[in-house]
């Protein structure tokens, strides 16, 4: 039975961590951003690093992101792509939803 919010975000649209690691994105980011940031901004959301790295992956195959290293440093540009406003419309129809326990 699906009880919370992430619960039903997790069968409905996959890994939760897409869906916040895109709305992270979304809200907080038009410029570059290296790896370790949104790394550390999942962890605080109870995430692996390597799930981190591999959305990010998923984004850029997606051309959502574009990936380029500096000084050794891995870093993503967001893309302007229709796919941002489906994971915004995701995000915000999750926070309409009540709790269903």
């Amino acid at each position: 039975m699906i009880q919370h919010a992430d619960d039903l975000a997790k069968r409905l649209f996959g890994r939760p961590l897409r869906i916040e690691l895109a709305a992270w994105i979304h809200r907080s980011r038009e410029s570059p951003f290296y790896l370790l940031e949104a790394q550390e901004a999942m962890a605080a959301l109870g995430h692996a690093a390597s799930s981190t790295r591999a959305e990010l992956g998923l984004f850029v195959s997606c051309r959502m992101l574009v990936e380029h290293v500096e000084h050794k440093r891995r870093y993503f540009t967001p893309v302007d792509s229709p796919l941002w406003g489906a994971f915004q419309a995701i995000t915000d129809a999750l926070k309409e939803v009540p709790e269903l326990g």
